[in-house]
């Protein structure tokens, strides 16, 4: 078996994943992987053995970042995320050098935009994370697919037919009720506002992507392969001005928690190391199971990463859980996975239309 990250679209997928496991409708994948021969035991043990990483590091970036920043204390978001973004790159150079990746120019202007617009991203999940619980974050994820929904709508006047709507209503229902019956929206507005901020910046992000792909006629991993140099610099920065200001307010007698007086004890620092190396999974076995699984497998294995997520936050972080809020939670989960078959449904139709 071989594996390549060639250029090739990938249109049947619906929703491609990021970094961070943010999930993209409606661009091209940057993964291929074929197979010399035919299948055999070992491609099935691949196969299986992608899904059930993608599966852990998922979840185990969003576990171990709260517990970075929870247990550790370590609030520093965008240093945490500059750390992720630097072992991201990393490993895309070594693909790259050893032909994994295919890299293909693109416009500065516009790599310096979408560099900009993932660092903002990344770091607002980050802060959300920190300073929300693990189920408000992952409901504030699911909101995603609705917001991107209504930013087409109103951007390039693109809406949605009545069956793909209603599974929409349906998870806005469901978030609503979460939400409204969350003491989190009552007592902590900061994170509200952040959380939300992150939703908006995140579907601007994902559509960027989309129309980015296409436009410049390149994959999602020669995008990331573009960008991320950019995006470590740009994050880069921002933690020196960060700590700049600091010192600065320091002088004054205005004192705020600074990186270079953390206490990077071995805890810390191997927690720090297994949130990169999440990080660094989530993203290139994301691309592995898009390219080598079926459509229905990838939807599956998302939404078995929402599970998973909301019954860790009960379970681990002691997320609290009422009626109401379960509820919800179950009516967005319902509205998501009706909107995924429906999705299939409608792309398979349209297939067997074309080939006729």
């Amino acid at each position: 078996m071989r594996l390549t990250f060639d250029a090739v679209g990938l249109e049947n997928y619906p929703q491609a994943a990021s970094l961070t496991g943010q999930r993209i409708p409606g661009e091209r994948t940057g993964v291929y992987l074929s197979q010399m021969g035919s299948p055999g035991a070992n491609a099935s043990l691949f196969q299986v053995a992608c899904v059930l990483i993608n599966l852990i590091a998922a979840c185990g970036i969003v576990f171990t970042n709260k517990l970075v920043f929870s247990y550790c204390k370590f609030q520093f978001t965008v240093a945490l995320t500059c750390i992720h973004t630097v072992a991201t790159l990393l490993v895309a150079k070594c693909l790259r050098k050893v032909g994994l990746i295919s890299p293909k120019p693109l416009p500065r202007r516009s790599v310096v935009a979408l560099a900009s617009a993932f660092a903002g991203y990344i770091v607002l999940c980050n802060a959300s994370l920190s300073i929300n619980t693990v189920g408000f974050y992952q409901l504030l994820k699911i909101a995603g697919a609705p917001t991107m929904m209504m930013m087409d709508a109103i951007n390039v006047h693109r809406f949605p037919n009545s069956r793909l709507a209603s599974c929409v209503i349906l998870t806005c229902v469901g978030i609503g009720l979460a939400t409204v019956s969350d003491t989190q929206v009552t007592t902590n507005a900061p994170g509200v506002i952040v959380g939300i901020a992150s939703v908006i910046v995140t579907s601007q992000y994902g559509i960027w992507i989309g129309s980015m792909s296409k436009s410049h006629d390149v994959t999602s991993m020669q995008l990331l392969d573009q960008y991320l140099p950019y995006a470590a610099g740009l994050m880069s920065l921002c933690v020196a001005m960060s700590e700049l200001a600091k010192h600065v307010f320091a002088s004054v007698g205005h004192s705020t928690p600074r990186i270079l007086e953390y206490e990077f004890n071995v805890t810390n620092l191997s927690l720090i190391a297994i949130s990169a190396l999440m990080g660094v999974l989530v993203t290139f076995t994301t691309f592995a199971v898009i390219g080598f699984t079926s459509p229905l497998t990838y939807a599956v294995v998302g939404h078995i990463k929402t599970i998973v997520i909301f019954c860790g936050g009960v379970f681990f972080f002691h997320d609290s859980v009422t009626p109401t809020k379960a509820v919800g939670i179950m009516l967005a989960m319902i509205g998501v996975v009706a909107y995924t078959c429906a999705d299939f449904s409608m792309r398979s139709s349209a297939k067997k239309l074309m080939q006729i």
